[in-house]
């Protein structure tokens, strides 16, 4: 008997989108394992388009709105599941105020100090990147044929041993074995929701 996390991912792609997002204690493997294969294949892929296409309207709308009519989103909690108002959209007047416990800060400086730890940041990663990256692995050791090979064994190895890893304990591995063990021997056992 296979045992499905409630709360895992399984459960959210197979029973996360209907109307019925409660799933049931127990359920046939085979109806489990197709209603979930076809979920992530013709379901999801439809969601995620509906929201990014949501969210692109919202980015590009709010710049038009702002530079057309001088209005500018209200906050972050813009309309999300199930909200059916309009989108909140008020006057710009002025830069907002941030108010802190000692000191008010306009958000522009707000910005600047953000910015030049950015900066900062960014200036970091690339000294790092050109003397680790370039100078270091690129010049003396992938510079010849065995330090590319051998690289390119160990990345190779490591990665087979991790993607290993990982699958033998997900979810997803165990209901397949479990499918196509069960398609074998002509009998689709219970799955238990927990």
């Amino acid at each position: 008997m296979l045992n499905i996390n409630k709360e895992g991912v399984l459960c959210k792609i197979a029973y996360g989108w209907g109307y019925d997002k409660y799933p049931p204690e127990t359920t046939n493997l085979c109806n489990f394992f197709w209603r979930t294969l076809l979920s992530f294949i013709f379901v999801w892929p439809f969601i995620v388009l509906t929201r990014i296409f949501g969210w692109v309207v919202r980015i590009i709308g709010a710049p038009i709105a702002l530079i057309l009519w001088g209005y500018r989103p209200a906050g972050p909690d813009w309309r999300m599941l199930g909200d059916l108002s309009p989108l909140p959209f008020v006057p710009i007047r002025r830069w907002p105020k941030w108010k802190g416990t000692h000191s008010r800060f306009e958000l522009v400086d707000i910005l600047i100090v953000v910015g030049c730890f950015g900066t900062l940041c960014f200036l970091v990663y690339i000294v790092a990147y050109v003397f680790l990256w370039k100078w270091v692995f690129m010049g003396y050791i992938y510079n010849n044929s065995v330090g590319r090979i051998s690289t390119w064994s160990v990345v190779g190895i490591l990665t087979l041993a991790v993607i290993y890893s990982i699958i033998r304990k997900a979810e997803w591995w165990q209901m397949t074995t479990e499918y196509f063990r069960a398609r074998k021997e002509k009998f689709c056992p219970i799955v238990t929701i927990k």
